[in-house]
């Protein structure tokens, strides 16, 4: 009979450890490269909730920045969002590191996007365009690692593993 108390107590350590919500930025472009004139950027916010939650985004750049986001997204929903950048003289031949922070309720998610401000498009640039060149879903999350997330991850496994181990002892131990 302890046995179905103690697996259910490890089953609700299990939901409590699934159950956190997060948002996912999907979309948005690691590099930026300005010729001197704006930009919009559109992408993804993920909430992964199951009630809905306000959305706040910022842009920490050097650059004068026009948001329009959402005010709220439904529980596990998304919705787009839009950044016009405008770039000034003053930064050309210059590159910076810039920030977007996304908080969806409580859970904030930063992605740190470099900004390459240059003199001019060269004549007969057939290249690619970098904002074509997006990736989301997965390959987007990996693409910047993300310490802080790894580290919970590897400490919910040894946590889980540890407990599992624990609870496996205790059963031998009162089977006699």
């Amino acid at each position: 009979m302890r046995f179905w108390g103690l697996l259910a107590v490890f089953a609700a350590i299990v939901c409590l450890f699934a159950s956190g919500a997060f948002a996912a930025i999907e979309g948005f472009p690691s590099t930026l490269d300005f010729y001197n004139k704006q930009q919009t950027i559109t992408f993804r916010v993920s909430n992964t909730a199951d009630s809905a939650k306000r959305v706040s985004v910022e842009f920490l750049s050097p650059m004068d920045a026009n948001i329009a986001a959402p005010v709220s997204i439904a529980g596990k929903g998304d919705a787009n969002v839009s950044i016009t950048l405008y770039p000034t003289e003053g930064l050309i031949g210059q590159n910076y590191e810039s920030t977007l922070v996304v908080r969806v309720g409580e859970e904030e998610t930063r992605k740190v996007v470099k900004i390459f401000f240059n003199p001019a498009k060269p004549a007969g640039f057939g290249g690619i365009d970098s904002n074509a060149l997006n990736v989301s879903g997965l390959v987007g999350f990996f693409s910047t690692p993300n310490t802080e997330l790894a580290l919970t991850i590897v400490l919910a496994i040894i946590a889980a593993i540890l407990l599992i181990a624990f609870i496996a002892r205790l059963v031998r131990r009162f089977q006699g």
